[in-house]
């Protein structure tokens, strides 16, 4: 493989890092963002379970380091392992045989997809995740171009590590054990250093808090505390309606003839390295399962690596004039084709959201939030102007009475916790609970919330975070309730006896 220009790769980072500066969100967000950032401020690292991603908090307390707000931070730190997961790419690129300016242009290709820019701007777990994914494969395939023994560790290496931010990287495990062992003479060495350093890199997963918690409290967490979270969300239609919609969300990806590019490349790919296109396949396939099986606020980001692999694809479905050193002016046309692949996206992506919203059309289920239009935050990247969640939490807590209890979801209840333990605000509200588990899996969420209702209406002023009926049953919850606006908030208060409640017969239809 031929050296790097230093140029190109340095484009790689620069680039895509300034264009996801002018468009990162400027403040707190709303759900896994604020716990995120909640994590760094309160230095908790050391637990174990669903939801916790303790390298990523790790790394979050270093970047908190830096003169500004603590979320924003937060949200420069997923710009910046955005950035270096596709200065990462440029060198895979380069490994595969790609030369500089086919390179360069793979990675502002996946720079610009949907997903990969808009996870690159909030602070998410995503960006860090998608950094391993590439570094792994980058490890993978030098070892199999080099034999290095130091490339093979690395890949395994990282495997390990990458499970410390999100395990959802331990899918990227096959590949990397393909990538490494066929095609390639069998060693006993090899075979034993490879779980060796993965044991080495995901040993913080284990070790940090079977130290902090102690070993009954871990051993609770390892087999209780993690278990159900994929049966909630596992449902068959969901999955079947998914995968059907995938050519769509692909397109959205790649909203040019990069799609095709991506198809012919697949095929190419075969016939000059089975092993390789085998591997990266695989990946593909079982990374775009599991996000569909997951619910599906996340399955979108989960698909940003299963989006990466068809990237590569494509630059390898171009024709070999882009692959040369020198792009001919004759054939200007052809060029104008490359060119498209990295400007349709944003006129895309920032003309979509009116459209949809014009159209009338409901292609996918969102849950809605007070101050944001959720239209324009999942179809347009772009998150400069994004201050929903800060202005939630403002007016809340300007509205809400004294000692008020307030009953809220994930969503908002982060920022509004946020809003408490990093601003400081209004520490006399109490958040007792989320009802997230009465949303997803109560046979009768009007009845389980009416029982948290009954605990503290009757002896304080208690509130629902927002009016999103779906969540909030506000109309069932009417018939027994006074309820009104309070601000983005709703004000219940009793009208019948503590004794009148709502129970399964009073349900919306549906509650068994």
């Amino acid at each position: 493989m031929k050296s790097a220009k230093p140029l190109y790769s340095i484009l790689s980072f620069f680039v895509p890092f300034g264009l996801y500066l002018g468009t990162l969100a400027p403040t707190m967000l709303w759900s896994d963002s604020a716990k995120l950032a909640i994590f760094v401020q309160e230095r908790d690292f050391a637990g174990y379970g669903h939801g916790y991603h303790p390298l990523h908090t790790l790394l979050g307390i270093l970047f908190a380091k830096l003169p500004f707000e603590l979320a924003y931070t937060q949200n420069l730190m997923s710009a910046f392992f955005a950035a270096a997961a596709l200065l990462a790419l440029f060198h895979l690129l380069r490994e595969l045989g790609l030369p500089p300016k086919a390179s360069l242009l793979g990675c502002l290709l996946l720079a610009i997809t949907h997903s990969f820019w808009l996870y690159s701007l909030i602070n998410e777990t995503y960006s860090l995740n998608a950094f391993f994914t590439v570094l792994i494969l980058l490890s993978a395939v030098k070892f199999r171009n080099t034999k290095r023994l130091a490339c093979f560790c690395s890949a395994f290496f990282f495997s390990g590590l990458a499970l410390y931010n999100h395990t959802a990287s331990f899918l990227l495990l096959p590949t990397t054990a393909m990538l490494c062992f066929l095609g390639t003479r069998f060693r006993l060495r090899m075979a034993l250093l490879a779980p060796l350093c993965f044991l080495i890199g995901i040993s913080p997963m284990f070790l940090i808090p079977l130290l902090s918690m102690g070993f009954s409290d871990f051993s609770r967490a390892v087999f209780s505390e993690t278990s159900g979270v994929f049966a909630t969300f596992f449902e068959v239609k969901k999955t079947i309606r998914e995968m059907a919609k995938f050519p769509f969300y692909l397109i959205y990806q790649f909203p040019s003839f990069a799609i095709l590019a991506g198809l012919l490349g697949l095929g190419k790919l075969m016939r000059r390295d089975r092993i390789l296109s085998l591997s990266l396949f695989f990946f593909f396939l079982l990374n775009s399962f599991f996000a569909f099986t997951y619910f599906l606020q996340r399955q979108f980001a989960l698909l940003i690596p299963s989006y990466l692999v068809f990237g590569i694809w494509v630059m390898f479905g171009l024709d070999r004039s882009l692959l040369e050193e020198k792009i001919q002016p004759k054939k200007f046309f052809k060029n104008l084709l490359y060119l498209s692949m990295v400007t349709v996206p944003f006129f895309t992506y920032y003309a979509f959201p009116s459209i949809y919203k014009h159209s009338g059309l409901k292609l996918i289920h969102i849950r809605q939030l007070p101050y944001r239009d959720s239209v324009e935050y999942f179809f347009r990247p772009d998150k400069r102007w994004e201050y929903s969640a800060r202005k939630y939490v403002q007016d809340a807590f300007a509205r809400a009475e004294k000692n008020a209890v307030i009953i809220t979801d994930f969503n908002p209840g982060m920022a509004l916790i946020y809003g408490q333990k990093i601003y400081g605000g209004r520490p006399d509200i109490t958040i007792p609970q989320f009802i997230d588990s009465i949303v997803h899996a109560s046979p009768d969420p009007v009845r389980d919330m009416t029982e948290i209702i009954e605990k503290y209406i009757h002896c304080r002023p208690l509130y629902l975070s927002d009016r999103y009926e779906p969540y909030y049953h506000v109309r069932e919850l009417g018939r027994v309730y006074s309820a009104t606006n309070a601000g983005p908030m709703v004000r219940l208060q009793g009208k019948t006896q503590p004794s009148a409640r709502l129970t399964g017969g009073d349900a919306a239809p549906g509650g068994s």
